[in-house]
């Protein structure tokens, strides 16, 4: 075991992420998780750490909040130092003007339309070319500038470890061209860094592709498709001319090599991983050593009764059907009237059961539903098209429809009065629904969220709500789905999974608190190190 650090300087970490909420959120749970254990940040035998957190613009509230409720939880512990990352432009103008220099047909001021497009083997075949927008997400100058941005952090810091996010290609980029340790914190599965390392070349026929849509078990007669499909990933990826065009002008402009989340698949650089999953929650696998399975990383947030009263009272009036779909995806107006009917037809049927939620006693159901529109339409005035489907309910308050709500999503759902989620297969939302013992109905609009409709049904947690209409989704399909988690015996043999899977992922231990906890060992070892100590 290492000797005391001694009292000489500060610890210091430094976390780089993106500032999209499913990414930056188990950034700021770990360091939470850092800063409110007093025996990892602020104990009598070590230096104090610095945790410092460099993004984008965007979540500066969600870092202060973090920040200040740590330090009511530990007030000798130091605050986040928030670093922002300056855009060359804003996220949209950034993505836009990539998407026009790609040449990639888009929905009018969305995604690529073979995002949005049921798979099938041309459309999968556009979309894998289509995702490396996702791991090269700016030109060559813009990526530079980036780049360089960080490293000037990276320098002013100094950090004993560096925690860059898993898709975070400028910042893994800049971490590994400083030399200086660094580990990865994923939001995502185990299968993401471990499945191409599976004996028997089992990345290619066991696991369903990106994009693909096929079951698991993959069906014997799709998986020469799916080959084909992680075959074409990789030539996608090896000659992308866009790819190939940043790397060469990072490396002529400033001598730096390109580094993509695609380079940890093989684990390149021997970094060590770590993911917010439990093998238990994933698809069955061998873990390789490098990989740390921590459980569910989710911010420790103020209950509702206590940010929302009003909100609390209202859960508590019936079972309670949550519907989010993300911070990235948007609902167009068609797809949100589909919504509405699945919503109808399961508050129709609620009203003629005996239990809801597979809790016999309960009747009736109400429903919140944060939905993010693509394009401008109403919901709640009268005359509109969704009011038509909707209005009484509406009127009755038995539905809220609302753009955001002010506690966080694991607040309301572990309220003790939301008896499904509906989400759309983000890590986040997943994990979200996994702690709270709740039924999930997933509707994946995009890559790995199809992997997680899939863990559900897998597991016996919820159902894959779009499997026929994906990625969009039908009023009757949708229905048929949430009946499942919500009606009869499926739902109280569901409830029961759920209850059984959220006690096992807490007897495992708090995610974020394992994260802190081998990250600040790292950091310790980093320092120890440099001291000549072992």
């Amino acid at each position: 075991m290492a000797d005391p650090i001694p009292d000489t300087r500060r610890r210091k970490v430094l976390f780089l992420s993106n500032s999209d909420r499913g990414e930056v959120g188990v950034t700021v749970a770990a360091a939470q998780a850092i800063l409110e254990s007093a025996s990892l940040s602020s104990s009598a035998d070590k230096t104090p750490v610095e945790v410092h957190i460099a993004t984008f613009a965007g979540v500066e509230e969600l870092i202060s909040k973090v920040s200040t409720e740590a330090l009511k939880a530990n007030p000798a512990a130091l605050p986040i130092v928030y670093h922002n990352i300056a855009r060359v432009g804003t996220s949209e103008e950034e993505m836009n003007s990539l998407l026009k220099y790609l040449d990639i047909p888009c929905k009018p001021n969305y995604l690529p339309w073979s995002f949005l497009t049921k798979p099938s083997f041309r459309n999968t075949l556009r979309a894998l070319r289509d995702t490396l927008l996702c791991l090269v997400p700016m030109p060559g100058p813009a990526m530079e500038k980036i780049v360089l941005q960080i490293l000037d952090i990276i320098a002013g810091v100094t950090p004993d470890l560096i925690v860059v996010n898993s898709v975070m290609t400028p910042g893994l980029t800049a971490a590994i061209h400083s030399g200086l340790p660094t580990c990865i914190l994923s939001p995502n599965s185990i299968k993401e860094f471990a499945a191409s390392l599976q004996p028997y070349g089992a990345v290619l026929w066991k696991y369903p592709a990106s994009w693909s849509g096929f079951s698991y078990p993959i069906p014997w007669y799709q998986r020469p498709i799916n080959v084909l499909y992680v075959l074409w990933a990789l030539k996608v990826f090896l000659t992308d001319p866009h790819r190939l065009a940043v790397e060469r002008h990072l490396k002529s402009s400033s001598g730096i090599t390109l580094r993509t989340p695609a380079e940890l698949i093989k684990n390149r650089f021997g970094m060590q991983i770590l993911v917010a999953s439990l093998p238990e929650l994933d698809f069955p696998m061998t873990i390789p050593d490098h990989v740390h399975p921590c459980g569910p990383i989710l911010g420790r947030w103020q209950p509702i009764q206590e940010s929302d009263p009003e909100l609390y009272s209202w859960l508590s009036r019936a079972p309670t059907l949550y519907i989010n779909l993300g911070s990235l995806a948007a609902t167009d107006e068609e797809s949100a009237l589909e919504m509405a009917g699945a919503i109808k037809l399961i508050m129709d049927r609620a009203q003629q059961e005996q239990e809801v939620g597979g809790v016999k006693g309960q009747k009736g159901l109400q429903v919140i539903w944060k939905l993010k529109k693509l394009g401008e339409y109403e919901t709640k005035k009268p005359k509109c098209a969704m009011y038509d489907i909707l209005g009484p309910e509406i009127e009755a308050d038995r539905v809220r429809i609302e753009k955001w709500f002010i506690p966080e999503p694991l607040s309301i759902l572990q309220s003790g009065h939301v008896v499904c989620a509906v989400h759309h297969g983000g890590a986040n939302s997943f994990n979200e629904a996994v702690i709270s013992g709740l039924p999930h109905v997933v509707l994946p609009p995009w890559t790995d969220c199809y992997d997680y409709a899939l863990r559900a049904e897998l597991h016996g947690l919820g159902r894959w709500g779009s499997r026929k209409s994906n990625p969009q989704w039908a009023a009757h399909e949708l229905a048929d789905a949430m009946s499942w988690c919500l009606f009869g015996e499926t739902a109280r043999v569901c409830r029961q999974k759920t209850k059984a899977m959220a006690e096992l992922v807490k007897s495992r231990g708090n995610g974020a608190a394992k994260a802190a906890e081998f990250i600040m060992g790292q950091v310790d070892a980093n320092v120890n190190a440099a001291q000549g100590r072992t």
